[in-house]
């Protein structure tokens, strides 16, 4: 019985076919000497085939192999354009002392790399990812750690500058340029020290007094025994990276350095209080700002939960469904910048959607400048009221059933061409042949942005720009759509294509305000990635316990992502506002935000007091004398010792 393939061709007609097509493909390989023979190669071939009945899906197998002769054909022609620029020294017997490597294939064959001696080398000519590690695997040098620890390793000695040399016993050594080597240490996140604090007493009054301890470890500095940086150091990871509690409590006792979870509560919970004015700056400032991008994600609270849970009951008991309570919770994500461009970051955790967010910060603004807003374009960014409060049958409504809005003066808003591109997108695989029109011009006006930035146009020539290039191609996204619901068929009213066309014309003013405001963003691309630190805490942690804790991790999560935003390092700036936490008042916390702390530091590093004695007058286990009795004297008949002008020091 004859071998039959997978296709239902007979096996030895394939494996014919096969050896044919190699046959010529080697042929021609043979007479393709130069590029313009490899162009006409495919060609040559493909027609040769359909002569000699060769099949034709083979014979495009059989070509990517010929690409190797491509490469190395281009690979001969660079070297050789090379040696006719440089004179070709090595034909005349001077060869280069300094050769330069070949010119790299145009089309380099990918190669997976499965270990060996190359595994783990860093690709050279690329790039730093902005904001964080470079590309590629370990060989980094000293210099990409600019805060490691550096430790000076030098000669004993007898291995000075000008001594002997210990292997010829002839010449002088002299000093020459070092070299740097890396080391990895590990340690416990946060570690533990033990002060032994060495005690005085006075052998007549009995007073006992404690040597000075380091300034950050004495009292009022330390927050729950923990020094500032260590405490810095334990909200950076619950509030920056979602590392739970109970988990670092975990890793710490594996280090034998335990660090329980409620001395951790105890620290972000005495933070937050003592950063009142912090707070209170950082709301009025996002509140004041002339450039405001907004977006909601999803948050969990145990205490809102079981709160809503009571709610649906009510509901139920007085005869309404599930669906007519309010059972959402969401983390809302303010980016706000002002007329400087310095740009903050709030997060507010609660039931109140966005708009409710809006309404609340509309009473704490007092400027004059305009606003400008970019939100998506869902109904709540637009239903700027205040949160409802329970109704009569003891719930929250769903919908908010507040009479009247926020009539706001001197707003603009714009929303989020990123929303429109995903609303497009999700019609496409239903109409292949119409959405390629609107993405094809939608792709394009992010294209001219990106143009825009790398040419660092200010504001007022980026408005330039996009009404030059953009606004055709947003207007004829316009006409289209406008043409397609009137006309075409496919555009059903409920329909996937409709709601696209719709989000596009319905939001017409919005969706274009980046072609009458300056400075006005395309997306609010920004609001989104500071969304990651609720969603990160959210799949680590799961959920806050508390609404006190919801509130102190939202504000801390505020600080750490204006710290990043900024390019401040936020384990320095958490340290800094700790270690002055007292100093800091609603007078001057303006001098203690991520871009203004170094000014605070130094404004109170000048004024603070210094410690003239140091040591600590210890609390008495005697009986304290009375008002007109003086200390015992240590020596008989001698007398009263006047009282010290100075205070004790705690």
């Amino acid at each position: 019985m004859q071998a039959t393939s997978l296709t239902g061709d007979p096996l030895d007609d394939v494996l014919a076919h096969t050896i044919l097509a190699r046959e010529h493909m080697r042929l021609h390989s043979e007479l393709a000497k130069d590029h313009n023979d490899i162009v006409r190669f495919k060609r040559d071939v493909l027609e040769d085939a359909q002569r000699k009945g060769i099949r034709r899906d083979i014979v495009e197998i059989m070509l990517r192999e010929f690409e190797k002769v491509h490469v190395q054909l281009e690979k001969e022609q660079a070297a050789a354009a090379r040696a006719a620029r440089e004179g070709d020294d090595t034909e005349s017997g001077k060869p280069d002392p300094n050769p330069k490597p070949e010119d790299p294939p145009s089309k380099p064959t990918k190669k997976k790399r499965r270990g060996g001696k190359g595994k783990g080398k860093r690709a050279s000519g690329r790039s730093k990812i902005p904001g964080g590690r470079p590309k590629g695997v370990g060989n980094l040098s000293p210099a990409d750690f600019p805060e490691a620890k550096r430790i000076a390793v030098q000669f004993g000695e007898d291995m000075n500058s000008g001594c002997r040399c210990p292997h010829c016993m002839q010449g002088k050594l002299e000093r020459t340029r070092g070299s740097s080597r890396l080391r990895f240490e590990a340690r416990a996140p946060i570690t533990a020290v033990i002060y032994d604090v060495e005690k005085m007493r006075c052998g007549a009054c009995r007073q006992e007094f404690e040597a000075p301890m380091p300034p950050d470890a004495r009292a009022g500095i330390v927050i729950a025994k923990a020094t500032p940086d260590a405490a810095a150091q334990s909200l950076l990871l619950r509030y920056g990276q979602g590392f739970p509690d109970a988990r670092l409590d975990d890793l710490q006792g594996w280090h034998n350095v335990t660090f329980d979870n409620s001395r951790q509560w105890s620290i972000a919970s005495q933070a937050y209080d003592a950063l009142g004015p912090v707070r209170t700056f950082l709301t009025r400032f996002v509140a004041n700002a002339t450039l405001r991008q907004v977006d909601d994600c999803t948050a969990r609270v145990i205490e809102d939960h079981m709160r809503i849970r009571f709610e649906v009951q009510c509901a139920e008991e007085a005869g309404f469904q599930e669906r007519h309570v309010r059972t959402g919770l969401q983390a809302t994500v303010f980016v706000g910048s002002n007329a400087k461009g310095v740009t903050y970051r709030l997060f507010l955790i609660g039931r109140a959607h966005q708009g409710e967010r809006e309404f609340e910060l509309a009473a704490l603004r007092d400027t004059t400048e305009p606003l400008t807003r970019v939100t998506d374009a869902a109904s709540k960014a637009d239903a700027i009221k205040p949160l409802p409060s329970a109704n009569a049958h003891g719930f929250v409504p769903q919908g908010n059933t507040s009479k009247g809005r926020l009539e706001e003066k001197d707003v603009t808003q714009g929303y989020c061409l990123e929303h429109l591109r995903q609303a497009l997108d999700k019609a496409t695989p239903g109409f292949a042949q119409e959405m390629p029109y609107l993405m094809d011009r939608l792709v394009r006006i992010f294209e001219l942005d990106t143009e825009a930035k790398r040419r660092n146009l200010d504001a007022d020539a980026r408005l330039a720009w996009h009404q030059a290039h953009s606004q055709p191609l947003f207007e004829e996204m316009l006409a289209y759509a406008k043409s397609e619901i009137a006309t075409n068929p496919k555009a059903e009213p409920n329909g996937d294509y409709r709601r696209a066309l719709g989000y596009l014309v319905n939001n017409e003013k919005g969706l274009g305000a980046f072609l009458r405001v300056a400075g006005i963003p395309l997306t609010t691309t920004d609001a989104e990635q500071g969304a990651k630190f609720t969603k990160k805490h959210h799949h680590n942690s799961l959920s806050f316990q508390t609404r006190r804790g919801a509130d102190v991790g939202a504000f801390f999560m505020s600080l750490i992502a204006t710290c990043l935003g900024l390019g401040v390092n936020p384990l320095a700036y958490l340290t800094a506002i700790l270690r002055w936490r007292h100093a800091i008042t609603d007078d001057n916390a303006g001098d203690w935000m991520p871009d203004t702390f170094e000014r605070g530091l130094t404004a109170v590093q000048s004024s603070a007091p210094t410690d003239a004695r140091g040591y600590v007058v210890c609390p008495s286990r005697k009986r304290a004398p009375d008002a007109h009795e003086s200390p015992p004297s240590p020596f008989a008949g001698a007398p009263p010792q006047p009282a010290s002008p100075h205070s004790a020091i705690h």
